[in-house]
């Protein structure tokens, strides 16, 4: 897989950072419908925060709750699991 943080780009490449492009022309009705998209998008993901969860289930044995991006494992980013069936 390509790491995008280090590929090389050849100088006609279409890739081009946010900051270099021009400023898109919207006109008002667009521009509003982009930030009330924008608006529930981020309402929706902070919706789906929650808190982490310890519980004590017997001295000494504690159960957590751990909620992670998709693609990281308990063993840290880019670890793979392995399942019984192999």
């Amino acid at each position: 897989m390509l790491d995008p943080h280090n590929h090389p780009r050849p100088e006609s490449s279409l890739y081009r950072r946010s900051q270099d492009l021009p400023e898109p022309q919207l006109d008002a009705e667009s521009k509003a419908a982009f930030d009330t998209a924008f608006d529930n998008i981020r309402a929706f993901h902070a919706a789906q925060q929650s808190p982490p969860l310890t519980v004590e289930t017997m001295p000494g044995v504690k159960c957590q709750r751990v909620t992670r991006p998709i693609g990281e494992s308990a063993s840290g980013p880019g670890a793979r699991r392995h399942s019984a069936r192999g």
